[in-house]
């Protein structure tokens, strides 16, 4: 399944947010879920597993189930999409079909949701839609990197009267030099104006997140008002794949605004996607994905990071802007960058404007 989505062996780990991202561009309907289905391999959990060395017996099958001929994985091809729309259809049936049997069998009132899967946000979103919980929580860290944290949040658990302290969502990190300086009126307003001009801006505040998302200490951010912009951030800059959607940041009263649906405490870490109400698009368009939503991250006040929510605070207050684009501060195939000197390195590679290192500016274009 992973070879139809464009991925080459051992890119399994960019495969959750390249079919939710592909998905959107397809349609599910129940033959070729069917079909799919009749295409796992029970042995190994995969579904096509025969595709990566025998290519053309899966173009053959295509031909004599549907009628198409293919030649080649293709992420432009409507039949493809309409794959990974339902590879995605059935991830979602399952994943919500085994917690309902969970519910039914315990009758549970909480959910601790772990593991890779807690990353497909569409499931989640529909999950929490579906109410079978009086409440869902997932970490920031629920793929493998949360295991240590877990082992760690265990012992305390076990060996201190059952006390399990609060952490935010960022690494102490061992000989990390995280220097913080004080966040001046005059920065935000320096930021502020180099996004308003369109200037694309990498920050490196403090310690990096715990997990697969970047949440505001390191992250690239820029206007969310142009699908422009947000291209040139993700395709030219990330080098990313073109289906894949930017994902915004906002302050909570904000979204509560734009959204149609209830702001849930998860959006918190960038878990769960909301319907954009139309007469926001042409303010969010540059974040707002082909099916209308965006995978929005909340910032509540200003403990949950300071930077971002007075950057956030001063647009909105000032320009009446609804957010700011945000992704991860790497590019492809290259981890999150940690220190500042790989701060400093990625962001000239990706031909960012300026950086924030612990609250300090530097700007590439002038030469501060």
């Amino acid at each position: 399944a992973f070879k139809i989505l464009g991925a080459k062996p051992g890119e399994h780990t960019s495969v959750p947010g390249k079919l939710m991202g592909l998905a959107s561009f397809g349609e599910a309907n129940i033959k070729i879920e069917n079909w799919i289905r009749e295409n796992l391999n029970e042995e190994n959990g995969e579904f096509f597993y025969y595709v990566w060395t025998d290519e053309k017996r899966f173009f053959d099958d295509v031909y004599k189930e549907f009628g198409i001929r293919l030649e080649k994985f293709n992420t432009y091809n409507k039949f493809l999409q309409d794959v990974a729309s339902n590879f995605q259809a059935i991830f979602e049936k399952d994943t919500i079909a085994i917690l309902q049997n969970l519910q039914n069998e315990y009758n549970v009132d909480y959910l601790y949701y772990a593991g890779g899967c807690a990353l497909n946000i569409v499931t989640n979103s529909k999950l929490i839609q579906k109410n079978l919980f009086r409440d869902i929580f997932i970490s920031p860290c629920c793929n493998d990197s949360g295991l240590s944290i877990g082992a760690v949040s265990y012992i305390e658990w076990r060996e201190k009267n059952n006390q399990v302290k609060n952490h935010f969502p960022y690494l102490n990190n061992i000989n990390l030099n995280t220097e913080d300086n004080t966040i001046n009126e005059k920065l935000i307003e320096e930021v502020a104006e180099l996004i308003l001009n369109n200037k694309i801006i990498g920050i490196s505040n403090g310690f990096g997140e715990v997990g697969p998302r970047a949440l505001g200490n390191r992250s690239i951010i820029a206007l969310p008002n142009s699908i422009e912009l947000s291209k040139k951030v993700s395709i030219e800059c990330k080098k990313r794949e073109w289906y894949r959607p930017i994902a915004p940041i906002m302050l909570k009263e904000v979204a509560e605004i734009v959204v149609e649906e209830k702001i849930h405490h998860l959006s918190k870490y960038m878990l769960l996607d909301y319907k954009i109400k139309h007469k926001f698009s042409d303010e969010l368009k540059g974040v707002i994905h082909i099916n209308g939503t965006a995978r929005i991250q909340v910032i509540k006040n200003k403990e949950e990071n300071p930077f971002i929510y007075l950057l956030l605070r001063y647009l909105w207050e000032k320009h009446k802007i609804y957010g700011l684009i945000n992704t991860s501060f790497n590019s492809a195939g290259e981890p999150i960058v940690n220190t500042s000197e790989e701060a400093i390195c990625s962001a000239k590679k990706m031909n960012l404007d300026a950086i924030i290192i612990n609250n300090s500016l530097i700007e590439f274009n002038r030469g501060v």
